[in-house]
């Protein structure tokens, strides 16, 4: 059977210091969760508004090429592909062509600007009313050039584009819309998922070019990233709905993306996972330091608890810290005899020093687990678990012979001693017993160990 008053002490101690550090992880993780909890929901529809605005932009940096097209003055150029600057164009036959790497190049910066390393490529194909094809690209891949070698001239590269990304022509279910972004799609040669942006543009309601702005798939996912970075936000954005959904939080928001006619729903959320992890750390860090305040708090008051002089546990902090865990324990009672004589013929300098040399044989003649209290001038308590009479008697005659024959400063000092170990009795009913038991020792000629009987 386990020691009780070890189980008390480290209740008392170690065990109170875990108990406290664990509720004060639990209310700092509930606190920090909840108010996470509302920021982030905060945030799910800022981001929300925020990726709409960016894809809008998107759009309308696509579009800043249509009036350029129009505006800007055309080369001659024989067929194959031609390099400007970055730009490649290919030409499948000798024709007109419009002079755009100017405004492909503002349009990429602007691109970039927004998705960052998410850009795949930009494309302008342009639609004559011959088999003349002409595309603008940057960068150059091979599913380009393979565009042309596949094809024979009476085909135009635009349909044949828009045919290969299910792409309708002649755009008819655009709807409002003047462009639109794909889904995601393999790129055949290059493995990459991608989404396009396509944009038509007309000369008096006539096709005349296609603006393809390729872009990594996950270039929305990226922006939340990034929205997180910037926010410390704990966002997540995905196709499907998640199956949870708070009613007194809404931190879920659906989103549908403009020009997107198959599926453009987006479903921006919490992430819960990150978010609780992130608490989880920051409430662990709390309760580390926490922890190490309740240990440096727990060894200061340990030791002011011990009588300066004794080292002895003081009878005040036994009262309150103690005493209610003590109950039904054995207890032992120690009182130096004559001690008023020593003071008085001896002094109180040695009459101190008799009490610091009984103190130390007691702190060395019992267990670590026990407890020892200076109860007043002269007079001791010991606080064990155990009713063995028979060890009781041991332990109080070990203490009674170690004082009597050791000389204290050239003094035979001895110590009277009572014990009590009733069983089912309070603490106060115990020592009142042992009380009358050393009262007994005291009348019988001191120097003498006396177990109190009913």
């Amino acid at each position: 059977m386990k020691n009780k008053l070890n189980r008390r002490k480290f209740y008392n101690g170690n065990y109170s210091i875990i108990k406290r550090t664990s509720i004060f992880f639990l209310v700092t993780f509930t606190i920090i969760f909840y108010f996470l909890t509302i920021f982030n929901t905060a945030k799910v529809n800022d981001a929300s508004e925020v990726i709409k605005q960016k894809i809008n932009n998107v759009y309308d940096i696509v579009r800043q090429i249509t009036p350029f097209y129009l505006n800007t003055d055309v080369i001659h150029m024989k067929s194959g592909i031609h390099h400007i600057g970055d730009i490649a164009v290919m030409v499948n036959e000798e024709h007109e062509v419009k002079s755009i790497s100017t405004a492909m190049n503002e349009v990429e910066k602007k691109v970039k600007q927004l998705v960052k390393d998410d850009f795949w490529g930009l494309a302008v194909i342009q639609r004559t009313d011959t088999t003349a094809n002409t595309a603008h690209f940057k960068p150059l891949r091979e599913v380009h050039i393979a565009l042309n070698s596949q094809g024979l001239h009476d085909e135009n590269w635009i349909e044949r584009i828009m045919e290969f990304e299910n792409i309708p022509y002649p755009y008819a279910d655009f709807g409002t819309c003047d462009l639109k972004l794909t889904e995601e799609y393999v790129e055949s040669y290059s493995h990459e998922n991608i989404r396009s942006v396509f944009h038509p543009f007309y000369n008096e309601r006539k096709l005349i070019g296609v603006v393809l702005l390729d872009l990594k798939y996950d270039f929305i996912s990226n922006w939340i990233s990034v929205y997180n970075k910037d926010n410390r936000s704990k966002i997540e954005i995905s196709l499907s709905k998640p199956r949870y959904e708070f009613v007194i939080l809404p931190a879920l928001k659906k989103i549908l993306l403009p020009c997107t006619p198959e599926s453009g729903v987006y479903y921006v959320t919490i992430n819960w996972l990150s978010l609780s992890f992130d608490v989880f750390v920051y409430a662990l860090f709390l309760s580390f330091f926490y922890m190490i305040f309740e240990v440096s708090r727990h060894c200061v008051i340990t030791l002011m608890a011990k009588d300066k002089m004794t080292g002895l546990l003081r009878r005040d902090v036994f009262d309150k810290f103690y005493k209610n865990l003590c109950q039904e324990s054995s207890i032992i009672v120690v009182d130096i005899d004559n001690f008023k004589n020593i003071n008085d013929n001896h002094g109180h300098l040695i009459g101190d020093l008799v009490i610091k040399k009984v103190s130390e044989i007691i702190r060395k003649s019992i267990r670590k687990d026990d407890i020892s209290v200076r109860w007043g001038g002269e007079e001791f308590v010991i606080v064990l678990d155990f009713h063995d009479k028979k060890e009781l008697s041991k332990k109080a005659e070990l203490i009674r012979n170690a004082v009597m024959e050791d000389l204290i400063h050239g003094l035979n000092v001895t110590v009277s001693v009572g014990i009590s170990s009733e069983l089912s009795i309070s603490f106060e009913k115990q020592f009142k017993n042992a009380d009358l038991a050393l009262y007994k020792a005291k009348k019988l000629g001191r120097n003498r160990v006396v177990f109190y009987e009913n």
